[in-house]
C-alpha cells in the first residue's frame, strides 16, 4: 500500500539571537529543530511521535502541515508535494489536513463566540453558506455535543473538555483526511482525558483518518497509536510497533524514557535511569550520535559517525551503532506495520 504521508530528509533550523562577539566573528548560530528526518504513514494509520520537550515534535507536526518552510527535505501528504504549494492548491492542502492544538484556551478567540469559530475554516475554504448550518450541525454529532446553544456561548463560558470537543469539530468540519494532534489533553483535567481521547480513537476509527500524535506521554502515546516514532534532539530514534517499543526498547534513549516511566507500587524502588548527565542542546549539534553525550554505551564512532536510522526487524527501525541492520530478505519486507 502507498503511503500517504512521506517524509524524506526533512531538516529545520531556526536563527537564534546573536551576542556581539558572535556577530564581530562572522557566525551565525541556529538551532538544529529537525534533522534529516525520514517516515512514511500509511492511509489510515494511526502514528504516535514520542519525545521529550524541546525535541522537535511540534516543529515536525507544523512542518507536515506547512505552517513553516522546510530548510531541506521534502513532504508528500497524498498527491500533494508541499514544496511550492499556493493558490488554490494550497487552500485543497489545508482542506484535506488539519491541526488539532495543545492548548484549547488559546486556539479559540476570546472575542468570538463558539458558532463564528467553527465556521472560520468553510468561510476560509470557501464552502457555500448554505452548508454551513448542516456541516455544523454533523460535526457537533460527531464530537457529541448535543443542542446548538453553545453556538452562541464564548470560550470563558466553556468547560476544559468541551473547549477542546470544539477544537477537535473545527478541525474536522472541512472532512480532513489527515490530522495532526499535539498533546491534545495534556492542559485537560485527568477526569475529562479518557472521554476526549475515546472520542478522537472513534472518529479517527469512523472516519478512516490518518493521524499523528504528538506528545511526551507514553501511556497517551500508547493508548491511541499502533506504531511510535521516538524522537531525540531533532532526530528520530526508533520507529516501531508500540507494544513493542514499550516491551522491548532498542534505542538506549527510548530505554531511558521506558525507566523514567513511574510505577504505581508503594513499594517501589527506583533504581539510576540509564543515562549520562547532562542536557541537550539543538544548537550544539555534532556530526555524530546525537545522544552521544548521554549514551551509557557510547563508542568512539558516536563521536564521529550520525547513525541512520535502518531497518534492524519487521517493522522495527532503530539509529544506534549498537544495532546491526537486518538482512532484506524481500522488498519491503521491513516497511513499518500500518494500522
Amino acid at each position: 500500500m502507498d503511503a500517504y504521508v512521506h517524509v524524506s530528509g526533512l531538516s529545520k533550523t531556526f536563527p537564534v539571537s546573536r551576542d556581539i562577539g558572535q556577530v564581530l566573528r562572522g557566525e551565525r548560530p541556529v538551532v538544529h529543530a529537525v534533522r534529516s528526518v525520514d517516515f512514511s504513514i500509511a492511509p489510515g494509520e494511526t502514528v504516535g511521535l514520542l519525545g521529550e520537550s524541546g525535541c522537535g515534535k511540534t516543529t515536525t507536526g507544523r512542518l507536515l502541515l506547512k505552517l513553516v518552510e522546510p530548510t531541506e527535505g521534502s513532504i508528500r501528504i497524498g498527491d500533494k508535494v508541499l514544496a511550492g504549494l499556493s493558490g488554490e492548491s494550497l487552500r485543497g492542502f489545508r482542506r484535506d489536513a488539519q491541526f488539532v492544538f495543545q492548548n484549547p484556551f488559546d486556539a479559540l478567540n476570546p472575542r468570538i463566540a463558539i458558532g463564528r469559530s467553527l465556521a472560520e475554516p468553510l468561510i476560509n475554504a470557501g464552502i457555500p453558506r448554505e452548508e454551513h448550518a448542516e456541516r455544523t450541525r454533523v460535526v457537533l454529532e460527531r464530537v457529541r455535543i448535543r443542542g446548538t446553544e453553545l453556538l452562541e456561548r464564548y470560550p470563558h463560558e466553556m468547560s476544559g473538555g468541551q473547549l477542546q470537543r470544539v477544537v477537535l469539530a473545527r478541525a474536522l468540519i472541512l472532512e480532513p483526511r489527515f490530522i495532526v494532534a499535539d498533546e491534545p489533553v495534556s492542559m485537560l483535567d485527568v477526569s475529562v482525558r479518557a472521554g476526549i481521547l475515546n472520542l478522537m480513537r472513534e472518529l479517527q476509527d469512523s472516519l478512516g483518518l490518518t493521524a499523528i500524535y504528538i506528545s511526551h506521554d507514553l501511556a497517551l502515546v500508547r493508548y491511541v497509536a499502533r506504531r511510535t516514532l521516538v524522537m531525540y534532539l531533532g532526530s528520530l530514534v526508533e520507529d516501531g510497533p508500540t507494544e513493542d517499543v514499550i516491551h522491548e526498547p532498542l534505542h538506549p534513549y527510548t530505554k531511558a524514557l521506558i525507566a523514567a516511566v513511574p510505577l504505581p507500587r508503594v513499594t517501589q524502588t527506583r533504581d539510576p535511569l540509564p543515562l549520562r548527565p547532562g542536557t541537550p542542546d539543538a544548537r550544539k549539534v555534532g556530526k555524530g550520535c546525537p545522544f552521544v553525550n548521554r549514551c551509557p554505551a557510547a563508542m568512539a564512532v558516536c563521536e564521529i559517525e550520525r547513525p541512520p536510522l535502518v531497518a534492524v526487524a519487521a517493522g522495527r527501525r532503530v539509529a544506534c551503532h549498537l544495532m546491526p541492520a537486518a538482512p532484506l530478505r524481500a522488498a519491503g519486507s521491513l516497511a513499518p506495520a500500518a494500522s
